[in-house]
């Protein structure tokens, strides 16, 4: 063995040993030689010590904040594709930008820099804050993914510690799916929310409730997605025609409460028409109310809201959130919108019934994500009267609400 020829306190060559075990041919080649390991010659070259300086700097090994891949690797190119290609404000692609380089001020990155900081999660307390663990392994995170509408189950992504590989995974696993880009918005979004409430319980004090998270996503989305329809309505409208859009279930503890009217412009007569349903696409009730007087569609529109939220209110369904295809009719429920001076006895009488519930949302829902109530509506508007269906329903309304969670049809 080559140690044996070295002398362990001098850190010299046994001489005497070399002697007797070799040739003096071969000995005359036994000496200490410097060598680059980091270049097939063996030589330093200023190339090779710039190249790993950067390696180094990227991965934090400098003491220095690691800055991360450049966007044109071709390591990570298929990454930064898929980022870059995210229907996302430009300031979410940036966070996710951020956490593809491993650079968000998560507590272990914050360790690295030499930060004083606890290494504790944010959100948990309980294990080290990296971003794979705040993201997809925290308690908080499981919950949050499970109960939003992608109803994700991140205990089996095979992501490790690093959140790239996990980024990738769930992208293109959802790149598969009908709704791909909506989904990845989803996605995207579910990022940045749990990235908001882990700041809140830092910097704040926030309890991290997965609930109202979830509840606080689904504003920020459907918010995001009626400014895109305002700014572009010509682009927004073909992405419609291009991916088809449909009902989507809520989060566990929210009833979904569609409503929808059908109004005559000659007649200014309608009918108004709501369908609850719990987390998993069954329905609890639904009813609707013909014969009604609107001077507007969008008076009938918040008519159908009220109506649904007295029906809530009766029955004590006190976490609800409700969806309307009356974008302008949420914006004002929403306090995004003045409220035009015939509808503010209207808007009233909703404001109030909200007080008397526990909590309630109101969220922009496209028509092809409100059919059943689109049917109730039509149902009562022809019939006339006061009618109210329990779970069970009737075959045209149990129609309509299998094709919105891909059940067989009832004839």
């Amino acid at each position: 063995m080559v140690n044996e020829l070295i002398n362990p306190l001098l850190h010299t060559w046994k001489e005497d040993m070399i002697a007797r075990c070799f040739t003096p041919e071969e000995a005359s080649r036994i000496s200490d030689k410097l060598i680059w390991h980091f270049s097939t010659h063996e030589r330093y070259v200023i190339r090779s010590g710039y190249e790993l300086a950067l390696h180094l700097q990227r991965n934090g090994e400098l003491g220095l904040k690691g800055a991360g891949e450049a966007s044109g690797s071709s390591a990570k190119s298929s990454v930064w594709k898929l980022v870059w290609h995210v229907d996302a404000p430009p300031k979410l692609k940036a966070f996710i930008c951020l956490g593809c380089s491993n650079i968000l001020a998560v507590r272990q990155n914050l360790c690295k820099r030499r930060v004083s900081c606890t290494g504790e999660c944010g959100l948990c307390g309980l294990n080290d804050e990296t971003q794979a663990h705040i993201f997809f392994q925290c308690d908080f995170a499981r919950a949050f993914w499970f109960a939003s509408p992608l109803q994700l189950d991140v205990t089996r992504l095979a992501g490790g510690e690093d959140f790239i590989p996990t980024w990738r995974y769930v992208v293109m696993t959802l790149s598969s799916s009908e709704h791909a880009v909506e989904a990845i918005q989803w996605f995207v979004f579910g990022l940045w929310r749990i990235w908001k409430t882990r700041n809140l319980a830092v910097f704040e004090g926030a309890k991290a409730n997965p609930i109202e998270a979830t509840h606080l996503l689904l504003n920020q989305v459907s918010e995001y997605r009626a400014t895109q329809q305002e700014v572009q309505p010509h682009l927004h409208q073909a992405i419609r025609t291009s991916v088809a859009q449909s009902w989507c279930k809520p989060p566990q503890g929210l009833l979904k409460v569609n409503c929808d009217a059908a109004w005559s412009s000659h007649l200014l007569r309608g009918g108004v028409g709501w369908v609850i349903r719990d987390h998993h696409g069954l329905l609890l009730c639904a009813g609707g109310e013909g014969d009604l007087r609107g001077s507007s569609a969008l008076m009938m529109e918040l008519l159908a809201i009220r109506h649904a939220l007295n029906a809530c209110a009766n029955f004590q369904l006190t976490h609800v959130m409700v969806e309307s295809d009356t974008q302008r009719g949420i914006s004002m429920l929403n306090g995004q919108a003045t409220v035009e001076s015939d509808l503010e006895g209207l808007v009233f009488d909703i404001q109030r019934l909200v007080a008397t519930l526990s909590r309630v949302s109101f969220v922009f829902a496209p028509r092809s994500c409100n059919r059943a109530a689109h049917a109730v509506a039509g149902f009562v508007s022809k019939q006339g009267g006061n009618h109210v269906w329990d779970h069970l329903g009737t075959d045209w309304l149990f129609n309509s609400l299998a094709s919105d969670v891909n059940l067989a049809i009832r004839y």
